[in-house]
């Protein structure tokens, strides 16, 4: 009896001790940090560059879980900023200056190590939910207005404080390859509903891209000065806010509230400068910008529509491209509707500039050139005959 009581009490101890250890596993298994992997879509067709951070070293992020099949949410994630660290450093946005470097929160939890995205206060995984939804928007400085619902939908501005890119940077200078300039307001969002260790971040553009190129007419050879003044783009809806959730799956700028506040949107200078642009100078890439970018443009997504004459004198109502300039001391310009443009001879009667997508507008400077045949008349014989006494 007691030698068979000592055996299932011995029996008792290892049952426990298996217990112990097991369940020591599963936190073990739990304590895997949430970490990020942020993309983007290419920002221009000339820009082969897929990595976030190449275009900004933050952004921000929002998520939830669910412990009961998507019914209940808890927040894990509340607009947290994520860092892009090349090196192990005090940083400027996640890690105040003067404060932790990150492997002093991070450790070697992450591999490898640097570069990557770092953020504050490290999250865990719940090996109890059941789903994760993330969505991400950057950069930080886009809004001041954003928010994020449970189920990943993201709204950007509010129709008190809406998008406005009236301000957001233009080509400082005419370039031949279209650059990106590191626009402040590219808005850009991404969701994932990913369960894995890594959170892939795939950045869409929301906003639209509109570039202009100038080039010289080749029938234009004379030795006179042909300067561009000016070129707009006019009657643009100027402020807007975006809402994900009204967005379907047929019709993307569905999820764009436009008030029909308009705008002129001025390549970067010129309207203001006494000197323009001067297409047939002596110094290419100083004074002489044919064939060279001078706009590079975000936009609010929107309908243009077709107008029924595409150029005159007089400024179009609908959307339209400006362009004035001279030729020696005579000046010209024209207005071309943007939906005639990139129409042609369609039959449509609108055009949409969508978000996520580029635009670029090649003008042509130069009318065709006066010029003067001459011919004479011929006599005109006119015969009167008489008789003289």
């Amino acid at each position: 009896m007691k030698k068979s009581f000592i055996i299932i009490a011995s029996l008792a101890i290892v049952a426990c001790q298996g217990n112990d250890l097991k369940l020591d596993i599963q936190d073990k298994s739990q304590e895997i940090p949430f970490t990020f992997s942020a993309y983007s879509n290419n920002a221009t067709k000339a820009d082969s560059h897929s990595n976030l951070d190449y275009f900004y070293k933050t952004f921000n992020v929002y998520g939830w879980k669910s412990l009961d099949n998507t019914s209940t949410w808890s927040p894990v994630f509340d607009d947290v900023t994520n860092e892009y660290f090349t090196e192990d450093a005090n940083g400027t946005v996640v890690y105040p200056t003067g404060g932790i470097k990150v492997s002093e929160e991070w450790g070697s939890i992450q591999t490898p190590a640097f570069p990557a995205w770092y953020y504050q206060n490290i999250r865990f995984w719940d090996k109890y939910a059941t789903d994760y939804q993330f969505s991400a928007y950057a950069p930080i400085a886009a809004s001041t207005e954003v928010a994020c619902t449970s189920d990943g939908k993201i709204a950007i501005g509010t129709s008190a404080d809406p998008v406005t890119v009236e301000t957001t940077n233009l080509m400082a200078t005419p370039n031949t390859t279209l650059a990106y300039t590191g626009f402040s307001k590219d808005y850009m969002t991404a969701s994932s509903n990913a369960k894995a260790s890594a959170v892939n971040l795939v950045f869409s553009h929301e906003l639209a891209k509109f570039n202009v190129k100038l080039v010289l007419n080749s029938s234009i050879t004379t030795k006179q000065d042909v300067i561009v003044k000016e070129v707009s783009l006019k009657n643009l809806n100027g402020t807007s806010y975006y809402d994900s959730s009204n967005e379907s799956a047929t019709d993307y700028l569905t999820g764009w509230h436009t008030p029909t506040t308009e705008i002129t949107y001025l390549a970067n200078g010129v309207a203001s400068a006494t000197d323009g642009y001067k297409l047939n100078g002596t110094t290419p890439g100083t004074d002489n910008f044919s064939g060279y970018y001078v706009m590079e443009r975000l936009m609010i997504p929107q309908t243009t529509a077709k107008a029924s004459v595409n150029d005159k004198l007089a400024e179009f109502d609908e959307a339209c491209v400006y362009v004035k300039y001279m030729i020696g001391d005579e000046p010209f310009e024209s207005h071309f509707a943007l939906a005639n443009l990139f129409l042609g001879t369609n039959t449509e009667t609108s055009y949409n500039f969508l978000g996520g997508n580029e635009y670029t507008l090649t003008i042509n400077v130069g009318p065709l050139p006066i010029f003067f045949t001459t011919e004479v008349n011929t006599w005109v014989n006119h015969e009167a005959t008489i008789e003289a006494n």
